[in-house]
């Protein structure tokens, strides 16, 4: 229990989001092999959801990842290909402009 940094840092993954024009790449180096590319449903600003910005919350689980997005019609569900066990879920918000 001395060490929390280094319990959490092997228990909870570490997950990042680059958002692009066109989608966004997410990056798991010990829970992915190789980055996954996420295409928006609506690329810009579109007369359908009216968005300018991107707006994403992101759900982990012990089998993947879980993106909501106004750019993404629904939900996309990312599969992990190292499967490790999480104390629950975990949740975040991030919001980038």
């Amino acid at each position: 229990m001395n060490d929390k940094k280094g319990l959490i840092q092997q228990i909870l993954p570490e997950i990042d989001f680059a958002v692009l024009k066109n989608g966004i790449n997410v990056f798991a180096k010990e829970r992915f092999s190789e980055p996954r590319f996420i295409p928006f449903d609506c690329v810009g600003k579109c007369r359908e959801c009216k968005a300018t910005e991107v707006e994403m919350d992101f759900v982990v689980t012990n089998e993947g990842l879980i993106i909501f997005c106004n750019r993404i019609k629904g939900s996309r569900f990312i599969a992990f290909d190292t499967i490790r066990e999480l104390p629950g879920h975990c949740f975040f918000r991030v919001s980038q402009r």
